[in-house]
């Protein structure tokens, strides 16, 4: 009789045993081993998910980057980075849609330019090629940038026009949900990475105007924004340091076949190529060779357009333009 007693609550206890090991285990969350990131150009970064509880029977996970031209991840959390922008990776389990996110930040790379100085201003001495790049060479005329926007291929000199790709006389201005919280082109957009026609008055490309895209703080205190195309360590110059390199006297010449104003000290010399302009009603490139255009970060007092540096032949001076125009960039140190 007792044999048979102990024989049943063994077999209730293996029963037991047996079902208990059969039950799954519920996912009850997930985290990720970083919340933020900043990383440059072209960089990998794996990132790490924890399914929670450790004990869960079903671990498995996806992810998605909200911002493919930016980063991209891959089924293992292996971030590559493509281009300047901000993308949030989120990975989510498949049991129980738990996720977890984490904010990818893309500078650009650290660039090889040490700069000159004029009269107290350290000058790159390279024009930029793109967002976070600059051109090989001092003479190399670059890119061509619309006031106040990133670099998303706009800036190319042959990029494609907005709202037609031809010559004609368009307003192509981007507004409301077209524009993200920092005032740029959403990638989703058509105008994304084109240039922006633009003939009617305020003549800028994006509405309502924005005068702090380049520089969020003053001409005298600047602060550079994350839309400055400048690389790390530089960034526009401000109305005061164009006028500064201005008083520095010009003398139009030529640097390897190439012309444009040298600007010196005494000691330094600077040389700024005459990379012509592409104007916002046609958004044609005109006077290259014999015109150049330089963008400071500073907004006018007087009207809806910036401050600019104009260099030719026979004159230049500091200006100003409307902001559909694109113009050449000369960074400083910051």
């Amino acid at each position: 009789m007792k044999k048979s007693f102990y024989l049943l609550t063994i077999a209730a206890l293996l029963v037991a045993v047996l079902t208990n090991c059969n039950k799954d285990i519920a996912v009850t969350g997930v985290k990720l081993d970083e919340n933020s990131l900043t990383l440059e150009i072209g960089k990998t970064k794996t990132l790490i998910a924890t399914v929670l509880p450790e004990n869960a029977t079903n671990k498995l996970v996806t992810w998605v980057s909200t911002d493919m031209t930016v980063a991209t991840v891959t089924s293992s959390g292996q971030i590559t980075t493509l281009t300047i922008g901000e993308s949030t990776i989120v990975v989510t389990t498949i049991d129980g849609n738990y996720t977890a996110e984490c904010k990818v930040t893309v500078t650009s790379e650290k660039p090889n330019e040490k700069g000159v100085i004029i009269n107290g201003v350290k000058w790159a001495t390279r024009n930029l090629a793109s967002h976070g790049k600059f051109v090989e060479n001092p003479e190399d005329y670059g890119a061509l940038f619309q006031w106040g926007r990133k670099g998303d291929g706009h800036e190319q000199r042959t990029s494609p026009n907005y709202p037609t790709n031809d010559n004609s006389n368009e307003n192509g201005v981007v507004s409301g949900s077209g524009l993200d919280t920092k005032g740029q082109i959403i990638s989703t957009h058509a105008a994304y990475g084109k240039f922006i026609k633009q003939e009617d008055e305020p003549l800028d490309w994006c509405a309502p105007q924005n005068d702090a895209l380049w520089n969020s703080g003053t001409a005298t205190t600047p602060q550079k924004t994350f839309n400055d195309p400048c690389p790390v360590g530089w960034r526009l110059p401000t109305f005061m340091e164009l006028e500064s390199l201005f008083d520095s006297g010009g003398e139009w010449n030529e640097l390897n076949g190439i012309s444009g104003c040298f600007y010196s000290d005494g000691v330094n010399k600077l040389f700024l190529p005459a990379a012509g302009a592409r104007w916002s009603n046609k958004g044609e490139v005109l006077g290259t060779g014999t015109d150049g255009y330089y963008w400071s970060s500073t907004k006018t007092n007087y009207n809806l357009y910036s401050h600019l540096l104009h260099i030719r032949n026979d004159h230049g001076h500091v200006s100003s333009s409307h902001r559909a125009g694109g113009f050449s960039v000369r960074c400083v140190a910051e």
